[in-house]
């Protein structure tokens, strides 16, 4: 008995060894893809470059912030957004007001079930322990 070419067996030994789930060889490519592009997203956001499309494209309005809003958002871009893009989210700055942050929850963490968690113990933890203006953080 042969083996057809591109089977689940081989697709698993030479594409990708570490999953349980049996790939066809183009979703095995894709995998592969997919880490490799978010990798390079994440490099891209821990330089600091800048956006290549403006946000007046996107027809977002260019707000003033405050210090506080600066702040924020700093923290957000810097330490929270590359490890949310990691597991394909993104995760917006939407307003502070009374110390509480509103922040928007795209991607997959619009869906996921520990986005909660994520945003309560990790988003709130740490914009609490560098801004003590910080009380509470809340998807919208």
């Amino acid at each position: 008995m042969t083996e057809e070419k591109g089977s689940c067996s081989q697709a698993a030994e030479s594409e990708r060894p570490l999953l349980a789930s049996c790939p066809t060889i183009p979703q095995a490519q894709a995998w592969y893809i997919k880490h490799i592009a978010i990798s390079l997203i994440n490099d891209f956001y821990s330089t600091g470059k800048e956006f290549v499309i403006a946000n007046e494209l996107l027809g977002e309005k260019k707000e003033e912030h405050t210090e506080i809003e600066k702040q924020i958002i700093s923290i957000l871009e810097s330490k929270i957004r590359p490890a949310v893009a990691k597991d394909g989210g993104d995760i917006k700055f939407k307003e502070f007001k009374d110390g509480i942050v509103k922040v928007e929850l795209q991607g997959s963490c619009s869906g996921c079930p520990s986005s909660t968690m994520t945003l309560k113990q990790g988003v709130q933890n740490l914009l609490c322990h560098y801004l003590p203006e910080v009380k509470e953080v809340v998807a919208i």
